[in-house]
């Protein structure tokens, strides 16, 4: 899957031994609003640039601005995870976790989310 392989790619080569230093910092960011509201515009122009990316390699825009925006979100949430995790488990590994949950999600609409609590209401689906 191209997107696996440009976000191991990412992963192996800037974040993984670096995880103390990413916690201190994730630290600071969420103490100011402003470092918070800068780290999401860095996400933006993370998305923008690797749609552009894609339609130059020939991709139709729809494509490229879908599959950045899934690049940049599972790579967010696979960090985070990866940053709260107590026992050091390589980033890759949460990547393919997070990978997989989206692609059950994709190909399974119907499937309940792995944590939900038996108290988490559901909303059933409508036609429109």
């Amino acid at each position: 899957m191209l997107i696996e392989q440009g976000l191991e790619a990412v992963a192996a080569t800037r974040f993984e031994g670096r995880l103390d230093y990413l916690r201190t910092r994730r630290g600071v960011v969420q103490t100011d609003e402003g470092l918070r509201e800068r780290e999401l515009r860095k996400l933006s122009v993370l998305s923008e640039a690797i749609s552009r990316g894609f339609v130059n390699r020939g991709l139709d825009e729809l494509t490229a601005t879908v599959t950045a925006q899934i690049a940049v979100t599972v790579f967010s949430v696979s960090v985070s995870r990866w940053l709260d995790h107590d026992a050091e488990r390589p980033l890759t590994e949460l990547l393919h976790e997070t990978l997989g949950a989206l692609q059950s999600v994709i190909t399974d609409p119907d499937q309940q989310p792995h944590e939900a609590s038996a108290s988490t209401p559901t909303t059933p689906r409508t036609s429109r």
